[in-house]
């Protein structure tokens, strides 16, 4: 009997997650949107939500940022539906956030947006800067190993801090160096991922996506490596913080943390 209930239980449950997908649904009940009705509240940032924005609690209003307008967006990439893609606040890099004051807003969103920075540790200084006292970074991030990006090296810490001091020394040769080996990576494997397809002339591809400033996944993280980041930077290269919540779910990690 106890059989048969549990395999009616699980049925059940299958069939309301399906219905729920069917329905567009589920992402109201995702991992994502849990976190943040329980953290996020005022007003805050999301940075390139294009037709993915986080799902929020009604106590929090968002601005929405992006580096090209939502019309250039629906222009620019055919394979998004352009009734979802939402209206753009800020016309901003959101890497820098430059046009923004310090300390202005209580929350920002950025889901997976770090892995397409040459310099991670610079752009957390830049989100953390804008965030007030007590703010709060929704970060989303793929786990490497459970993305097209499997079979190549976690980026480590050192390896951070190396590109964050390239840049602060504004060592050109030495950037134009480590971004070279991560577009190598990037086709030499996670391309390859993707397509199944080898790309010939490695080195000279390269070339053209540095010259080119490709964006790419300049760097791989896993369920734990983005808190150990945070924790090894907080109050020397970012400003003081705490790590609130970490949740591996599927193919990606979410962190919460609050600037103290």
């Amino acid at each position: 009997m106890k059989c048969i209930i549990k395999t009616r239980y699980k049925n059940l449950k299958k069939e309301i997650k399906h219905f729920l997908r069917k329905k567009g649904f589920d992402k109201y009940f995702s991992t994502r949107a849990r976190l943040a009705r329980k953290y996020l509240s005022g007003t805050g940032l999301e940075i390139g939500a294009r037709q993915s924005p986080l799902i929020t609690p009604k106590r929090a209003k968002v601005e929405y940022v992006d580096i090209v307008s939502r019309e250039e967006s629906i222009s620019q990439f055919s394979e998004l539906e352009a009734e979802l893609v939402v209206h753009v606040d800020h016309i901003a890099d959101g890497f820098t956030l430059d046009s923004f004051k310090s300390d202005s807003y209580d929350f920002l969103i950025a889901n997976h947006v770090l892995e397409h920075s040459p310099n991670p540790i610079e752009v957390l200084q830049n989100w953390f800067r804008v965030l007030k006292k007590g703010g709060i970074l929704f970060c989303t991030l793929p786990i490497a190993e459970k993305t097209f990006d499997r079979g190549r090296d976690l980026t480590s810490i050192n390896h951070f801090l190396d590109d964050f001091k390239s840049y602060q020394n504004n060592n050109l040769s030495k950037i134009k160096e480590n971004n070279l080996e991560h577009y190598k990576e990037w086709l030499n494997i996670s391309l390859f991922n993707s397509t199944g397809k080898k790309i010939p002339n490695i080195e000279e591809k390269a070339k053209e996506y540095s010259e080119a400033n490709h964006e790419v996944h300049y760097h791989t993280f896993s369920s734990h490596s983005f808190i150990e980041l945070l924790e090894e930077c907080s109050g020397t290269h970012l400003q003081k913080l705490k790590v609130l919540a970490s949740e591996g779910k599927k193919n990606e990690v979410i962190t919460v943390s609050k600037k103290l």
